[in-house]
This record gives C-alpha cells, sequence and structure tokens, in this order.
C-alpha cells in the first residue's frame, strides 16, 4: 500500500545574528478544561537567555514568570527555533513587557 505523509525534515543554513536577539512566542493552552493563553518574551544573550512568561488566564487572571537559562550553543534546537523571523521582536517590546511584569510585582 503507498500512502502519503507528511515529513518535516531539518534543513540547516547560515543565519546572521546579532545580540542580544529578542523574540516573542504566543501559545494557547487548553488543560484539563482550563484556557490561557502564553505569551513568551526572550532575550538570547551570549550564553543566556532571559525569558518573561506573561500567562492571562480566561478568569481574567495574570501571571508573570521569569527565567534565566544558560546554554552551550546558538545551535540548540531549542534557541535556534526563535531564531526565525516569525518570532522576532524587539528591545522594546522586551522591556515593555519587563516593565509591565515588574509594576505587577510591586503592587502585589
Amino acid at each position: 500500500m503507498k500512502i502519503w505523509v507528511n515529513q518535516i525534515a531539518d534543513i540547516a543554513v547560515n543565519i546572521d545574528i546579532e545580540l542580544p536577539h529578542y523574540y516573542k512566542c504566543v501559545l494557547r493552552k487548553i488543560i484539563t478544561g482550563e484556557n490561557k493563553k502564553e505569551t513568551i518574551y526572550g532575550k538570547i544573550k551570549e550564553n543566556e537567555t532571559t525569558t518573561i512568561t506573561k500567562t492571562e488566564y480566561i478568569s481574567g487572571e495574570v501571571a508573570y514568570k521569569f527565567r534565566i537559562q544558560h546554554y552551550l550553543s546558538l545551535q540548540d534546537p531549542f534557541f535556534s527555533h526563535y531564531l526565525q523571523d516569525e518570532y522576532k521582536s524587539n528591545e522594546n517590546e522586551y522591556n515593555a513587557i519587563k516593565n509591565e511584569a515588574l509594576e505587577f510585582l510591586n503592587n502585589f
């Protein structure tokens, strides 16, 4: 039997990147009936990445999570994924969410 299947192949490409590199990724999750939207804002520097995750729940609640992670290579699939144009962000957007999260924390 012959059938058509979709296959995803990793393709290596050379890219030029300036550090720090800023990215943004929006995730929608439905977990055990809980609807939430997570937006990850990231800043990749040499040897580390900083992320701020903003979680917005359908109930109107908001949560922030901060994370600093060290890495050995930007060629790691986790980081190289965020180097694609579809996730590109900028310093102003990153600083805006950082200030929003810090203000949230100060009012906590």
